[in-house]
């Protein structure tokens, strides 16, 4: 059955704390990407593709969009916050809320993630507050 698309925020735990305790845990507020967000950011992709093949390139061999810059663009859209985010000397970190008419994530808090996290972090945007049976146990 198909199931709605909610743009509702929802919290999400790293898969690296979810065996802590839920007080240990840091937990991360985050926001699916809407249809024209998606969108645009596939265009990125294929935009890139198609310039690959215009520069003379093998037309056989895709290039696509920095995986780098995909996993930034889709966490200034979804990253909305974080609750119990610490530094080296376990003080909590402030989420920076976005300023003007610019509602995406700044990037001062996307610096202060580790990589590995962006990474698991944009996944978890694309695939929304949809999770796996044994997602669902932790």
């Amino acid at each position: 059955m198909a199931i709605a698309i909610t743009m509702v925020p929802f919290k999400y735990v790293l898969r690296c704390d979810r065996a802590l305790n839920k007080d240990m845990q840091t937990s991360f507020l985050l926001r699916r990407l809407s249809a024209e967000e998606n969108a645009q950011i596939e265009d990125a992709i294929r935009y890139s593709s198609t310039a690959s093949s215009v520069a003379g390139n093998d037309p056989e061999v895709t290039v696509v969009q920095s995986p780098g810059s995909t996993v930034l663009e889709i966490l200034r859209v979804g990253l909305k916050g974080w609750e119990n985010f610490l530094d080296e000397d376990h003080n909590p970190i402030a989420f920076t809320a976005p300023s003007g008419m610019d509602s995406t994530c700044p990037m001062s808090n996307i610096d202060k993630i580790h990589p590995d996290h962006r990474h698991e972090l944009a996944r978890a945007i694309e695939e929304g507050n949809t999770i796996s049976e044994e997602d669902s146990k932790n």
